[in-house]
């Protein structure tokens, strides 16, 4: 999720005015695209907004927003898995799956576990990213697998 997209969502559902999207994405705008917590810190100390709020917005446009899978049909590039590491990937119930062609992670969660999958997306990435959901029980086989996640037992998950 880029800085325009995050801004453009949060403008879309009241939560931000025009002035206040532009003094975000203006000049002083962190480098990066994907510094997202940035952004939302940033709209907190600099515009008084409520973070939590934009959080919970932004929440529930990926949940109405994102592509529905079945990870045994999904390309994946094992590659991807660097950017989010094992412990975190299970805990959160995140998994990521590709870098797409325009520099975006494509990453698979759960409606559940979709705030927290958001939360730490937010704080570790240096790139952009996208989400899809899936059912919490291939999704666990699936980090569990491609991490070659010690401790766990796929065939009990």
């Amino acid at each position: 999720m880029t800085h325009d997209h995050l801004t453009a969502v949060l403008l879309r559902d009241h939560l931000l005015t025009a002035t206040q999207r532009e003094a975000l994405l203006g000049p002083a705008a962190p480098g990066g695209e994907a510094e997202c917590a940035c952004l939302l810190d940033r709209a907190e100390g600099e515009l008084g907004l409520d973070r939590a709020n934009l959080f919970h917005a932004l929440c529930v446009h990926w949940h109405r927003a994102a592509p529905r899978v079945r990870l045994h049909q999904t390309t994946m590039d094992p590659e991807a898995l660097a950017y989010v590491e094992a412990r975190d990937a299970w805990d959160t119930l995140v998994l990521p799956l590709a870098v797409e062609p325009d520099g975006h992670l494509l990453c698979c969660t759960t409606d559940e576990t979709l705030p927290g999958a958001m939360e730490l997306l937010f704080r570790t990435l240096a790139i952009p990213f996208r989400l899809v959901i899936t059912d919490i029980g291939p999704l666990e086989l699936f980090i569990a697998e491609r991490y070659d996640y010690e401790g766990l037992d796929v065939e009990a998950a």
